[in-house]
């Protein structure tokens, strides 16, 4: 993912350019010992995690931040059917649940990640295990 540098990330976007064994397309979930059942996704690059900007859910962005694990910056793994996750956040909105996912429905390189109330396939991620 672009923005995986070792400064404050302004968004992150999907990157295409880099192979799934490089150190910024890697990612380890953080338990958060108070909130039982949700994580802090770490850049293994960065050592910064994914955070939603200013906690907005009304702006929507996905940066990298400092690791504080407040409730802007944890998520839930839901499991689908089709062997994909969705990424809930611990944020709600009028008791809405927002999702990181893309911006526009093509995965492509530079596309920003978002936070949004919907479940299609800009939401959905597949999980692999790197050794």
């Amino acid at each position: 993912m672009k923005g995986a540098t070792t400064h404050q990330a302004e968004v992150l976007h999907l990157w295409d350019g880099y192979s799934k064994t490089t150190k910024q397309a890697q990612w380890i979930a953080v338990k958060s010992n108070p909130n039982p059942g949700y994580f802090a996704f770490k850049n293994v690059n960065s050592n910064k995690v994914m955070d939603i900007c200013n906690g907005s859910l009304d702006d929507g962005r996905v940066l990298q931040g400092t690791v504080h694990m407040g409730d802007n910056q944890l998520f839930k793994v839901i499991e689908n059917s089709d062997g994909s996750v969705f990424f809930e956040s611990k944020l709600t909105q009028n008791n809405a649940k927002y999702y990181i996912g893309t911006q526009w429905y093509a995965p492509s390189s530079g596309n920003k990640l978002m936070v949004k109330t919907i479940t299609d396939n800009r939401r959905k991620w597949i999980l692999e295990k790197v050794q």
